[in-house]
């Protein structure tokens, strides 16, 4: 879910931050806007991604440590580097791999 407004030319709106100064706020306002584009081209959000990173993540036969995981941004994915055929895409999460076993139940 986006919490701003995706823009060709960043506008400032500080309604909504508790951020008194007026540039603060702009800077604040923009920071975000370029995070969630961010998360809006890789499909998924930058939280979940980087505690798959961190801690690993389950799929429905394997639970993957963090250790030794790797991340295509480009092709959109994520793998352990001792089995690298298996690949798990952003698209996928919550199908075929999440950060819970639970989740995938």
């Amino acid at each position: 879910m986006r919490y701003t407004h995706k823009l060709e030319k960043p506008e400032g709106n500080c309604n909504y931050f508790l951020i008194p100064d007026k540039e603060e706020c702009d800077n604040a306002e923009n920071k975000l806007g370029q995070l969630e584009d961010i998360e809006d081209e890789l499909g998924i959000d930058l939280i979940t991604l980087f505690k798959a990173l961190k801690n690993g993540f389950y799929t429905k036969n394997v639970h993957y440590t963090g250790y030794g995981m790797g991340v295509s941004i480009i092709q959109k994915c994520l793998w352990n580097e001792e089995w690298q055929d298996d690949v798990y895409y952003f698209k996928d999460y919550g199908k075929t791999w999440a950060l819970t076993k639970e989740e995938l139940l």
